[in-house]
């Protein structure tokens, strides 16, 4: 599954194996979001799929022992070369339940419908920070209800600012 030379030395040196990490896909965009630390939880909904790779022996015994994973592995598409990160996982919550069970989720906006899976150092990232305007262009068009006035394209050209102005001091997450 991985075909990333720099990925997989990252994936020996901090020693974890298959069963070590989550992998899961999602939009380019929110990786672009994490990796300015404007993301710090990613939700997902709480179906058979996610549930099975959180819980052991899931499908026998609903919400048994918590499997031990400490990241996250993220794609944006199934392309060997799809943009990737590799993001320490401190835990999730679910239906109000933390894992491990002294997780803060202080700073984390926690949503009860929803698995939260509280995210922390960003270990592997290989974003092409050339094309984050063209996924926010397209994540724009899919989403927003209408067009926007001069003064929310203005703010929101000033968050872009701040979010690079953030990625390019080297400091991609708060610790």
């Amino acid at each position: 599954m991985i075909e990333n030379l720099e990925l997989e030395k990252t994936i020996t040196k901090l020693g974890l194996t298959k069963d070590d990490y989550l992998f899961l896909t999602i939009k380019t965009v929110y990786l672009y979001h994490m990796k300015s630390g404007e993301k710090n939880v990613e939700y997902r909904e709480p179906g058979d799929f996610i549930l099975s790779r959180l819980y052991k022996d899931f499908r026998k015994n609903k919400f048994s022992e918590p499997k031990k994973i400490s990241h996250v592995l993220f794609q944006a598409g199934y392309n060997p070369d799809s943009p990737r990160m590799l993001i320490e996982l401190r835990g999730w919550n679910n239906q109000g339940e933390n894992h491990p069970k002294n997780l803060n989720v202080s700073g984390h906006e926690i949503d009860r419908y929803s698995v939260n899976l509280l995210l922390g150092k960003i270990e592997y990232e290989n974003l092409d920070m050339s094309r984050e305007q063209e996924f926010l262009k397209k994540n724009d068009r899919e989403y927003a209800p209408a067009q926007k006035s001069a003064v929310a394209k203005a703010a929101l050209q000033q968050k872009l600012s701040a979010r690079r102005s953030i990625i390019h001091k080297g400091s991609n997450r708060k610790r």
